[in-house]
């Protein structure tokens, strides 16, 4: 296996790994969610799951068919999607991180809105709770003899989703940001050629007479 070869399959290998953590991330988010009784709830934020996940898969197989082009161009097409994607990790990573009050907010409306009360009455019967913040002045039609308000219990699912998100994109950043930089010594050795890769850290040589 020659050295482009060597470093183009490292950044199939890297960017399929990342991907791949990103990936279980969200669906084991979503599995939290749905273990824990209130999926169907939050329709932003479950969609949110849902949409990245997609875009994971979809950019993992654009990245990978592209670098196997093995053209300049693709090369630069495969470096831009793995820059992107990195750059995706970064903001997910933060907004899941900072937003967390934000979305266990979002769960709040249905102990107030008439229209949704009966999601209320599942996330009471489903963790025994009552209320949202005050256990005691619930609306009549959700009566319950729970002594404690639900939000702690939504608040630890929602942390629950959240470490398994951060982590999974943590990690996936890591790999992405690997496989960057053997993209990037493809594509330099694309537009040198004549030049080749030293055994042990892929970098170009120069050569001398």
């Amino acid at each position: 296996m020659n050295h482009r070869t060597k470093a183009l399959s490292l950044a199939v290998c890297l960017n399929l790994v990342a991907s791949f953590w990103a990936i279980i991330a969200f669906f084991a988010a979503q599995r939290i969610i749905a273990a824990n009784g209130i999926s169907g709830i939050s329709s932003f934020y479950e969609g949110s799951l849902s949409y990245c996940t997609i875009i994971y898969i979809g950019s993992v197989i654009i990245i990978t068919v592209f670098l196997f082009v093995k053209r300049l161009w693709s090369l630069i097409i495969s470096g831009i999607f793995t820059i992107l994607i990195t750059i995706f990790c970064i903001i997910l990573f933060s907004l899941y991180l900072s937003k967390k009050e934000e979305i266990v907010e979002s769960y709040h409306y249905v102990f107030e809105n008439p229209d949704y009360l009966k999601f209320g009455l599942k996330i009471q019967n489903n963790f025994s709770c009552c209320g949202w913040e005050n256990a005691t002045d619930v609306p009549d039609e959700l009566s319950c003899t729970g002594n404690y308000s639900c939000k702690p219990a939504i608040t630890k699912v929602i942390n629950r989703v959240t470490l398994s998100l951060d982590s999974g994109l943590f990690i996936g950043f890591a790999f992405f940001v690997a496989a960057l930089y053997f993209v990037y010594k493809v594509f330099m050795e694309v537009l040198h050629p004549i030049s080749s890769f030293d055994e042990l850290t892929l970098a170009p040589l120069d050569h001398r007479p």
